[in-house]
């Protein structure tokens, strides 16, 4: 699965977390492109969400991220990175 299949696969992932920063077409777009990075801290996530985000990375993909790990991986294109080396 390449990169672009992953972002297209977790926009909606991110928005059924609760986490809305990409409603916004134009940054949605970008970020499936892969123009645009998002650091993990302007998502502002809170707990609640951050449990959604894994349980629908855990569905989608079988890849297990504890919420407390999720500010670790600093962008979400460092966890779409790690999405594609969980599914090679």
């Amino acid at each position: 699965m390449n990169k672009t299949a992953i972002r297209e696969l977790l926009a909606p992932i991110l928005q059924d977390a609760g986490i809305f920063y990409l409603r916004d077409t134009v940054a949605e777009s970008d970020f499936v492109a892969g123009v645009w990075d998002i650091d993990l801290a302007e998502l502002e996530i809170d707990s609640l969400s951050a449990m959604e985000l894994c349980i629908g990375l855990e569905a989608e993909w079988g890849l297990t991220v504890l919420p407390e790990d999720l500010n670790s991986l600093g962008t979400l294109g460092r966890l779409v990175d790690t999405v594609v080396r969980h599914c090679e």
